[in-house]
């Protein structure tokens, strides 16, 4: 009978270790039995002596979470935390950077003058391929958030997804080429997923999920030449950045060798923007997608900087050229308890608060930024995002506040008074 209650006691464990990712650690199971067998041995029998089986039976399950949270820990400890550029990496930096065409170079104010709002609501905004439109996500006719775009030439805002299941966010087009990639909870929990971009006149394919392999993926951006993906993973109790190439084939698309560039170690880590040189590749590190600092890191030398806290995966946007990036966050904010990320990023949902004030600063990678002025915009919410057309003299904000009668979103476009350099 004891045994018996002690496979339920440990259920709570059991929870815990899948929700952490532990569910092929042996190491795992190696301390369930343990606690099965000798607690149910020493604690159990000591307290069925004095008549107190409750008291045994919620210390077994207390335990057993405590258990699970450890060893999490210990994964996530011996793991460690580093940035592991491949090689191959650091080559094509240089080749993409060679091949990239500057941009002119622009002397702008630090004030922005409030423009248009382009959409409302709206958040995540992205610039990307064909003809440099401007993606991002709202709720569709049915409530669920679907990707949209804004057409460059008409400006008419159009539904990219409404026709497909589920929520669809955080879009990512490809900078270069066709596709664009996004995250979508239409099969449960959220996946990966990729659409084309190109018009047909007998409607486009359905999007397809992309499955990165046996743990779960989130957060993904397109490899800086646009033939791969960079994605955010956990397993065995840690989170890492990974990168393969996108393959083609025949249903859809599939995943090369996987290769490490991020270990996050005790920290939540998450790839958020690599710039069309290669030379700049942003990644998120803290307790989570709602607390988090920004790091940014040049592939081809190894040179890294903290970049303070970000607002979202949509935060960091560069320059066509890859010599101004634009960084959105939200004042007061902080990047939370980092070394607890292998904990606080399973718990889920966003917290539940008022929104701040938008902050946004720009500036050469690797270099001291500059903060711009945005007068009464910065009051009217925080940011959801930030995004960069060609040209570099405006600029699109998304922000979010809570109305009264909820959330509200808009993306507005932020002008600058630019004069090229002689």
């Amino acid at each position: 009978m004891m045994r018996g209650a002690s496979g339920l006691a440990v259920l709570p464990s059991l929870l815990a270790a899948e929700r952490l990712g532990l569910g092929s650690s042996t190491l795992f199971w190696v301390l369930v039995a343990l606690v099965w067998f000798g607690g149910s041995a020493v604690l159990g029998g000591w307290l069925l002596r004095r008549g107190r089986p409750l008291f045994w039976w919620v210390g077994h399950a207390l335990g057993g979470i405590v258990l699970a949270f450890g060893l999490a820990a210990f994964h996530a400890w011996a793991l460690g935390a580093e940035v592991t550029i491949p090689p191959v990496y650091r080559t094509l930096a240089y080749d993409l950077d060679a091949g990239v065409a500057l941009d002119p170079i622009l002397h702008c104010e630090a004030v922005l003058q409030q423009g248009q709002v382009l959409a409302s609501p709206g958040a995540h905004p992205r610039f990307g391929a064909p003809q440099d439109r401007l993606w991002f996500d709202a709720p569709g006719s049915g409530g669920r958030r679907q990707l949209h775009f804004i057409d460059p030439d008409s400006r008419e805002v159009r539904c990219w997804t409404c026709g497909e299941a589920g929520n669809n966010v955080r879009p990512v087009p490809n900078p270069i080429g066709e596709g664009v990639l996004f995250e979508s909870d239409r099969d449960g929990a959220l996946g990966l997923f990729s659409a084309e971009t190109r018009e047909r006149t007998r409607g486009r394919r359905p999007s397809r999920r992309i499955i990165p392999g046996d743990a779960p993926g989130a957060f993904p951006i397109y490899e800086a030449g646009g033939r791969g993906m960079v994605w955010s993973t956990a397993k065995n109790g840690a989170f890492s950045i990974l990168t393969a190439a996108l393959v083609v084939g025949h249903g859809g698309l599939s995943l090369g060798s996987h290769r490490p560039l991020v270990a996050g170690g005790l920290d939540w880590v998450a790839p958020l923007a690599w710039s069309l040189d290669a030379r700049s590749l942003v990644y998120a590190r803290g307790a989570g997608p709602d607390a988090f600092e920004g790091w940014w890191i040049d592939p081809a030398t190894g040179q890294e900087e903290a970049l303070g806290p970000l607002a979202g995966a949509a935060a960091v946007s560069f320059s066509r050229d890859g010599r101004s990036m634009v960084l959105a966050s939200e004042e007061g904010n902080h990047a939370g308890p980092a070394g607890l990320g292998f904990v606080l990023a399973r718990m889920g949902g966003a917290r539940a608060r008022a929104a701040g004030r938008s902050q946004l600063r720009i500036g050469t990678p690797g270099e001291a930024l500059v903060r711009l002025d945005l007068g009464p915009v910065a009051d009217w919410g925080a940011p959801t995002g930030v995004a960069l057309p060609a040209g570099g003299g405006s600029l699109v904000l998304g922000q979010w506040r809570l109305g009264k009668e909820g959330r509200e979103e808009r993306l507005i476009l932020l002008i600058r008074s630019c004069r090229e350099a002689l």
